[in-house]
Parts: C-alpha cells; structure tokens; sequence
C-alpha cells in the first residue's frame, strides 16, 4: 500500500450488519516506515485487535496475522 486514502469496504456480503459493524466503524491507516494502524471511529460495538478492546481515536499498530473484530465480525491482518 503506497499510504493513499482507500474506498469504504462494504462488509454487507459478510452479514456486517447482523455483527454489529457500523457504517464508519473503523479505519485502516497507513504511517511513517508502512506502520499500518486501525482506528475505532466511535463504533457502537467497538473494536478489538487480538483480543484487546480499541480505544476509540487511538491509533493501534497492526501486525501480519493479528485478530481484528469488528463488533463480532472477526478478521485477520495481512501485512506484506
């Protein structure tokens, strides 16, 4: 990823919805050195990243292979 802003993701084919993810619920940024971060946006489900609940506005650092739930939809981070 060259750090340029991305189109929303629709999670809808997933049953997002029916798992509590908000229509802004998160976002993925991209930083200095390629350090890749998700950002709660306030979601009403909250997020968590290996298991730890995401502050909302508080950049985590993301790392290949971590668990990322959205509300209960669960993911996992691909880093290359």
């Amino acid at each position: 990823m060259d750090g340029a802003a991305r189109p929303d993701l629709d999670l809808s084919p997933y049953n997002g919805l029916k798992q509590g993810v908000s229509r802004l619920h998160a976002s993925i940024q991209i930083g200095d050195h390629q350090k890749v971060s998700l950002v709660d946006l306030g979601s009403t489900n909250g997020s968590w990243v290996n298991g730890i609940r995401v502050e909302p506005h508080i950049p985590v650092t993301l790392n290949n292979g971590d668990v990322i739930a959205l509300g209960k939809l669960v993911l996992q981070a691909l880093i290359r």
